[in-house]
Parts: C-alpha cells; structure tokens; sequence
C-alpha cells in the first residue's frame, strides 16, 4: 500500500509538472 502510494505521487508530481 505505501509502494502504490509512493507511484501516485510520482505520477501525480510529474503530471502537474508537465501539465
């Protein structure tokens, strides 16, 4: 669960970044 979490944020990061 704490792995998964760690993955969204990163995506979630990136995704803003390049938005």
């Amino acid at each position: 669960m704490q792995q998964n979490n760690k993955n969204v944020l990163l995506h979630g990061t990136r995704s803003q970044g390049t938005s």
